[in-house]
């Protein structure tokens, strides 16, 4: 409730987690923030929402802390950008679904991870396309974007970029 009461209060621009949090309804985040999770772990396991961690406008830091939906159902996004930025910098995102990825752009949203480890913990190929389960996505035909300027990722390379789009999601230069 005080996770939900900061998201939605204009005056709070910065968010310092004190513990871990069970996620059973959506983050719905339409603001400039800043969440540090301070080495807590948002735990998306009893949710069966698609996108529970959803930013619909603004930018939105996370830092320092996981998102763990690899207990989730497998149509569970970790983290979705639905037309908000987001910077991701020292996250561990955990998901287990040969259906959808760590980390979700649309609608012209502009992700950037900085640093952390992404993680697709499927043993199961891509069930729309070939080759590995996804790490990172873009809605398919969107102007969304995802670079990469560091971080560890299991499951498909985010070099090969969108399983529909192509491209690249590393940063020029890294």
């Amino acid at each position: 409730t005080a996770l939900k009461n900061a998201l939605t209060d204009p005056a709070v621009t910065n968010i310092k987690l004190t513990s871990d949090l069970s996620v059973t309804s959506q983050l719905k985040i339409e603001k400039d923030v800043t969440i540090d999770l301070a080495g807590h772990t948002f735990d998306l396991s009893k949710t069966s929402l698609e996108t529970p961690i959803r930013i619909v406008s603004g930018e939105v830091t996370f830092k320092n802390g996981t998102v763990d939906a690899a207990s989730a159902p497998d149509t569970t996004v970790g983290i979705s950008a639905m037309g908000g930025n987001v910077i991701l910098e020292n996250m561990n995102v955990y998901v287990d679904t040969p259906k959808e990825s760590c980390v979700y752009a649309a609608y012209g949203s502009k992700v950037k991870v900085l640093s952390g480890r992404y993680e697709n913990r499927s043993s199961d190929k891509y069930e729309y396309g070939e080759g590995a389960p996804l790490v990172l996505n873009i809605k398919n035909d969107d102007t969304g974007t995802i670079e990469c300027f560091g971080g560890t990722f299991i499951g498909r390379d985010p070099a090969l970029g969108d399983d529909n789009l192509g491209g690249t999601f590393v940063a020029s230069g890294y």
